[in-house]
């Protein structure tokens, strides 16, 4: 059986490590025998690590835009004459779409990945995506939060279920920390969504009193406003900005919190790598309950935009090792039994053999 993975970038994101995650652990267990390959249409650093497992790549161009006449063609022809599919697996939003179409057209079962919720699209996506879930298709959401806000807000065909991501925990060594000071880390695509804001200010309110520095890794258009914000809030010295990181495992293991303050996720990857080094969590929420993180367990859940609330959970973590220590061994154990990445693949393993015959 050929799976064909349409996604639309192979850039640093939750979406595309999940992927990568999902065919690494494919291609080093014995006892899986499909076959995958990978089309995309924006080039990134995933598109070399996934090449260098062995599986076959297609970066689909066009003239004008990567979705122009000329690029859907040589799409079509590439699916139709040369990699005949058995199964197409797609993710995020323009590669689910154009999937749902050519699974259509060809008679192709597809099973289409949710990694964000609904309102973070926009009304144009919204619309397209609303006209396409009527077309034949699996859909997969990454987290319960996902799952719902699809069905109440575009209330698809389809029923949806429930897969979430996971992380190559073998690949997670215990690295020793090797810095004296508290570090408060987080590691993702600095835009607007993620709230990075608010983490900065949430800081500023503490720095007079703790001994600590801010870990910024990643890139992204935000990144002079907060380094200008930085500066106005008179914290720039002790905010680091690491930029883009193809492995931020050797960041992880200098935390001691791990602060995720975006407006919404789906299922972030950069957390779930936290959670499996141990590290306590501080993150949003906008329900009352989260998709991973129990509050006082695993670490704090803070209302979002609200600095003060971050600044405290962040001062709690601070100044109780014990609570620290406590909250490590909890996150140790629910990565392993919950997020390895095996039990994803045993989970779309399933979802393929339902097209097998």
């Amino acid at each position: 059986m050929l799976i064909l993975h349409i996604i639309t970038s192979l850039k640093i994101g939750g979406a595309e490590s999940s992927l990568r995650n999902l065919l690494k652990n494919f291609k080093e267990d014995t006892n899986h025998k499909m076959d995958h390959c990978v089309i995309y249409f924006h080039d990134g650093p995933n598109s070399l690590e996934i090449k260098n497992l062995g599986i076959t790549t297609y970066h689909v161009q066009g003239i004008i835009s990567s979705y122009d006449p000329i690029a859907i063609y040589r799409l079509l022809k590439l699916i139709y004459y040369k990699i005949k599919p058995d199964i197409i697996h797609s993710a995020l939003w323009s590669a689910n779409i154009i999937s749902r179409v050519v699974g259509w057209l060809f008679k192709i079962p597809v099973i289409c990945d949710l990694h964000c919720n609904y309102f973070h699209q926009g009304k144009f996506r919204n619309l397209l995506e609303r006209v396409s879930l009527n077309l034949p298709c699996k859909l997969v959401a990454v987290s319960n939060s996902t799952k719902d806000s699809f069905e109440k807000y575009l209330k698809p065909a389809q029923k949806i279920s429930v897969i979430s991501n996971g992380i190559n925990i073998k690949h997670i060594h215990e690295y020793k920390k090797d810095i004296k000071e508290f570090v408060i880390g987080s590691v993702g695509r600095l835009v607007p969504v993620k709230n990075y804001d608010v983490l900065l200010k949430a800081f500023a309110l503490l720095n007079k009193s703790i001994n600590a520095k801010v870990y910024l890794v990643g890139d992204g258009p935000e990144r002079k406003n907060l380094e200008n914000l930085a500066k106005d809030l008179g914290i720039e010295n002790q905010v680091k900005f690491y930029g883009s990181q193809n492995n931020a495992y050797e960041f992880y293991r200098n935390f001691d919190c791990f602060v995720l303050p975006s407006e919404s996720e789906g299922m972030s990857i950069a957390l779930l790598e936290a959670l499996s080094f141990g590290l306590p969590i501080v993150t949003t929420h906008y329900k009352n309950s989260h998709d991973v993180i129990v509050d006082g367990i695993n670490g704090f859940l803070v209302s979002h935009g609200n600095d003060h609330e971050l600044s405290n959970a962040i001062l709690r973590l601070y100044e109780d090792k014990n609570l620290c220590e406590s909250i490590r061994k909890s996150n140790l154990q629910l990565s392993k039994s919950k997020f390895d990445i095996k039990i994803m693949a045993q989970k779309y393993e399933k979802v393929y053999e339902e097209f097998s015959f």
